[in-house]
């Protein structure tokens, strides 16, 4: 089943507003255009986040959405516990559903 996104954690706080809008947005962008998402997201860590930023960890979340979209599970749980890693609540509950 593909990722459909947390409502939840967007709406509860979790995030400041500008992260919520993010991460909105890249959901949005990995499930409209997943084959290209994750070359796009990719250009995006390198150009402005610093390592281990909660808007790297959002454009790993928006990797593993565009690999679930495709079918690559594998791939998908591999974005979402890295992103989970960097703090992201999203990918965390993301990643528990695919292990199930």
């Amino acid at each position: 089943m593909p990722f459909r996104g947390d409502q939840s954690v967007l709406s509860s706080g979790a995030f400041a507003p500008p992260m919520a809008a993010l991460e909105k947005a890249v959901i949005e962008r990995a499930k409209k255009d997943p084959a290209t998402a994750t070359e796009y997201f990719l250009s995006m860590i390198e150009r402005r986040p610093s390592p281990g930023s909660d808007e790297q960890a959002v454009y790993v979340l928006g990797m593993g959405i565009a690999a679930e979209q495709q079918g690559d599970i594998m791939d998908a749980l591999d974005y979402y516990l890295g992103a989970e890693v960097l703090g992201n609540q999203t990918a965390s509950k993301a990643a528990q559903r695919l292990q199930k």
